[in-house]
């Protein structure tokens, strides 16, 4: 069966694969940009490139179609959502709201802003019943 794969998990493919190139360049060059903190610098990319590999090996398992790409992409979306919630209440419990937009300022929002909005379109469009049909995961086609 020669099923045509979605614009969509095209772009969402590529972009995974180069966000892991891109995070594992960010986490190797840590070691030596950080220059006398080069313990942090191994630090950050012995935790980093687990997530490069794993965001990577994603990309190219939506590119294929395979399920278990589809079901670990949306799983790490709801990880990600949970650790954003987890630090939008850490910060706040630990510092007073007002204070702590003016301790790290609007533009600290932003970014978590940006991770739930480009999460929730993720999860949107990985659950519309054509990219479930693309995957396997639905027995009804969409025309």
């Amino acid at each position: 069966m020669n099923k045509k794969k979605p614009t969509g998990i095209s772009i969402l493919s590529v972009l995974m694969v180069l966000y892991g190139s891109v995070f594992e360049i960010i986490s190797l060059s840590s070691i030596w940009l950080l220059g006398d903190w080069w313990l942090a610098g191994v630090i950050l990319f012995l935790l980093g490139t687990p997530f490069a590999i794993v965001s990577i090996v994603l990309g190219f398992g939506l590119w294929k179609g395979k399920k278990w790409a589809r079901n670990i992409t949306i799983i790490l979306i709801y990880f990600e959502i949970t650790l954003v919630i987890i630090w939008v209440i850490g910060v706040n419990t630990i510092i007073p709201f007002p204070f702590s937009l003016q301790l790290f300022g609007v533009y600290s929002l932003i970014p978590l802003l940006y991770t739930i909005g480009k999460d929730i379109i993720g999860l949107y469009y990985l659950s519309k019943p054509n990219i479930k049909a693309y995957f396997g995961q639905n027995k009804q086609i969409n025309k």
